[in-house]
């Protein structure tokens, strides 16, 4: 494994998750333990994945689909053990996820850091707002 082949993510609390280009491996004892997650229909079909905590229990990740032009999204309700089916959101037609920032920032919006633009939203990845870069 390269580093840009794969993620890590904690909400700080002792749970970890593990991303790779093939599943999700998930701790709930801050790394002792881990078990594998297998993200639905999409089984080595991943580039790249990022997640980040939302809060509590919820998660999310965002996907880079070798078989499309799109990021997909997942969402997870239940601390990471189970997650939705991915749903396609961005077009990554010029762009791929090893160049992009996925982060929930300080105010609560989550950003995805693209080559074009920038994509916000402020409902927890049920929207997105397209905003240019700034020179």
């Amino acid at each position: 494994l390269r580093a840009e082949d794969f993620h890590f993510a904690t909400d700080g609390a002792g749970n970890w998750l593990f991303l790779d280009s093939d599943y999700i491996s998930r701790s709930s004892d801050d790394g002792q333990t881990w078990e594998t997650i297998r993200i639905p229909g999409y089984e080595d079909q991943i580039i790249q994945s990022r997640a980040i905590h939302i809060a509590g229990t919820e998660w999310l990740a965002i996907l880079d689909d070798a078989s499309s032009f799109h990021f997909l999204l997942t969402r997870s309700t239940d601390g990471g053990e189970t997650w939705s089916t991915p749903a396609p959101v961005f077009d990554r037609s010029r762009v791929n996820l090893k160049t992009s920032a996925f982060t929930k920032r300080a105010d609560g919006k989550i950003e995805v850091v693209l080559q074009s633009n920038v994509q916000i939203s402020a409902d927890n990845g049920t929207t997105w707002t397209s905003v240019p870069y700034q020179n």
